[in-house]
C-alpha cells in the first residue's frame, strides 16, 4: 500500500508539473537536476526526441526552449553537451531557490 501511495503521489506531482509549468521551466529544472557539475554531456542513447519525451513535449518545442535559455545567457548548447553558464539565473528561471 505504501509503495502504491508513493507512486500515486509521484504521478500527481508529474501531472501538476506538466500542466502548470512551461517547457522552459521543466527544461531548466531537468538541467539543474541532471547536471550538478554544470555540464550535461550528450549520451549516445539520449536523443533530442527522448529528452523532449522526458519533458512531455515535442522536439521542436524543446529546441525552442533550449534556444531561449541559450539566448538569455543561461546555458551554452554545443553538439555533444549542454553547459550551464549561469546556475543562479537558471534556478530563477526554474522557479526554485538559487
Amino acid at each position: 500500500m505504501a509503495n502504491m501511495a508513493d507512486r500515486i503521489a509521484y504521478l500527481a506531482d508529474l501531472v501538476a508539473d506538466l500542466s502548470l509549468h512551461t517547457v522552459e521551466v521543466r527544461l531548466a529544472r531537468l538541467l539543474l537536476d541532471a547536471a550538478p557539475d554544470g555540464m550535461l554531456v550528450h549520451q549516445s542513447w539520449l536523443t533530442q526526441s527522448e529528452l523532449a519525451a522526458r519533458l512531455g513535449t515535442v522536439p521542436d518545442v524543446l529546441s525552442r526552449a533550449l534556444r531561449i535559455l541559450a539566448d538569455a545567457g543561461l546555458i551554452r548548447v554545443e553538439r555533444k553537451q549542454i553547459t550551464i553558464v549561469d546556475r543562479a539565473g537558471l534556478a530563477e528561471r526554474a522557479i526554485v531557490e538559487a
